[in-house]
Formats: structure tokens, sequence, C-alpha cells
């Protein structure tokens, strides 16, 4: 329920980078998005058609904008993004429009995802005309605590007409400091072809401290070399509540106090305080989490 800028940077094989700028806020009873994106290939040498030198050099580069709208009912969120791209070879270009389109539900702790990508016209240079990569995928994750870590486990299947099937799954533990997280992550994909074993294993960390929150990420491709990604992300002060109606108000306080409910009855103490605070701060004088927050400090001490 609150405003948020992201900005994130990869550092691919060779001089292929890609970087990615979006920022985020709630709007007509949902959230909506923005999104700037861009591939960089580098610089690459011309040759003419016997293959002798140009001495001359271009830069081949792919853009995306795009804006998204996403909304919350209950257990269940569902959204689109509506994106335009562009593509340019030393001077042509080729363009398409395309949608994304997902919805993801709660079923207790476990969250459950599906979204289809990049529906929408072909990207055309001269009289060549090539099909985006259409892309569906179906995923799920599921929070629990494994000594002072809160974990969570993900994986994902994903379909696509040049991969038609590969899995990937990792997992993340979270230590916490009073506001300060620090994250490690493992991953694991299916798909490496043509590389060795540990091209299959992805690594990273990150850590947040109250509304900014850094990460990184390695990936190898074999002789390719190493890959790296990092992001950084400030969210801004949650919406006032009054901007909320009486219904998503008491909808809003059920959700947070259900999810403090099930991770109470799990042991996840630390976790559960902060979503029966949630439910305070829309209505202060809430008896049954306050009986719980008290509960939970009794525990710990």
């Amino acid at each position: 329920r609150g405003y948020e800028l992201l900005f994130s940077h990869a550092l691919w094989f060779e001089d292929v980078n890609y970087s990615n700028f979006a920022a985020g806020a709630p709007l007509l009873n949902g959230y909506m998005a923005l999104g700037l994106s861009g591939l960089f290939a580098g610089e690459i040498d011309k040759f003419n058609y016997i293959g002798d030198s140009m001495d001359d050099e271009y830069s081949p580069s792919d853009m995306a904008v795009a804006a998204s709208y996403s909304r919350q009912i209950k257990s269940v969120s569902a959204g689109a993004a509506l994106k335009f791209i562009t593509s340019d070879i030393d001077g042509d270009r080729a363009s398409a429009v395309a949608v994304d389109m997902g919805v993801m539900r709660r079923f207790g702790l476990l969250n459950a995802g599906f979204s289809v990508q990049n529906l929408g016209t072909e990207m055309q240079f001269r009289k060549e005309s090539d099909p985006l990569p259409l892309t569906v995928r179906l995923g799920a994750s599921y929070p629990f605590r494994l000594s002072v870590f809160e974990m969570l486990a993900s994986a994902e299947t994903n379909y696509s007409a040049e991969v038609p099937f590969r899995v990937n799954a990792g997992i993340n533990a979270d230590y916490p400091v009073n506001k300060f997280i620090l994250s490690m992550r493992l991953g694991l994909k299916s798909y490496a072809e043509g590389l060795d074993a540990l091209s299959h294993l992805t690594s990273g960390f990150g850590f947040s401290y109250e509304n900014i929150s850094f990460d990184y990420a390695l990936a190898s491709f074999e002789d390719l070399g190493l890959t790296h990604r990092v992001s950084l992300s400030y969210a801004f002060s949650r919406v006032p509540e009054k901007e909320l109606s009486e219904e998503e108000k008491q909808e809003l306080m059920k959700k947070y106090f259900m999810a403090g409910h099930e991770l109470f009855s799990e042991g996840r103490y630390k976790q559960s305080i902060k979503q029966f605070e949630k439910v305070l701060e829309l209505d202060p004088s809430h008896a049954n989490s306050q009986q719980y927050i008290e509960r939970v400090q009794n525990k710990l001490n």
C-alpha cells in the first residue's frame, strides 16, 4: 500500500548489460506501475558481405516501456501489463506491442501464481518477422522457520517455444536484527544447455534497512564468464489509511490478523507480532490483536 522505486542493472557476459527502472503507486483501488527497460549489446565490428572489415562499429539495443495495473480481492491478486517494445540494429528498427497477464492466490501461507507473457504482435526487421517469445509460468512459494532464520522456498515451471519445459527453484534465508535484515539465497535451474554443471546454480545476497533494500545475484555461463545483477529499491511511507474505504479497511485488518494467527501457530513469533501491529495501525482498539501481542511478548520473554 505504498509508493516504491526500483532500479536494477545486470552485467552479462562480454559487453552485454541490461537495466530496468520501475515506479509503483496505489491508485484506482489497486496498484499501478510504470517501467522502462533497456538491453545493450555493446559495440560490434562491422564487416561487408564478403567478410572484409569496414573499420566501423554499431551498438544494437532493445528498449521496452510498460504500464501495469493490479488489484487484490480477498486472497486473490490479478494484474496485467501493456508493453511497447522497440529494437535497433545499426539504424534498422522494429517494434511490437505486447501484454503480460498474471494471477496469484494465497492458500494459507502457500502463495501460488500463474502468468502468460508476451502476447502481442511480431517484430519485423525489413522483410523478416519473428514472433515475441511467448512464455507461460506456474510457480509457488512457502515460508517456514529454520532455527533463527526466516526461510522462503520457491519453485516455478516455464513453458516457451524455445524451451518447452524448464524448472527453476530457490531458497531464501532472512536473518533479522532489529530493523536490519540480511538475506542469503541459492537457486537451481534445470536448463543450461551446452554449459557445465556450475551454470545450473545461482546465488546471491541482500540486505534491507527500513525502507531501503539492496540485492546482488551471481550466475555462471562457463567460458562466457560470470554474470552479475544488482538492484536497489526504496519504499516511501504507506498511503494514509484515511484513503481506505471502511470495507477495504475491514478486509485488510482480516488479512493481517489471519496472517499473524498462522505465524503465531507456527511459532514464528517475531513475524506474527508485525502482522498484529499492522491491525492496530488500522484499529488501535482491536482487542484480539492486543491479546496476541501480549501472548507473543510473554513467550519471547
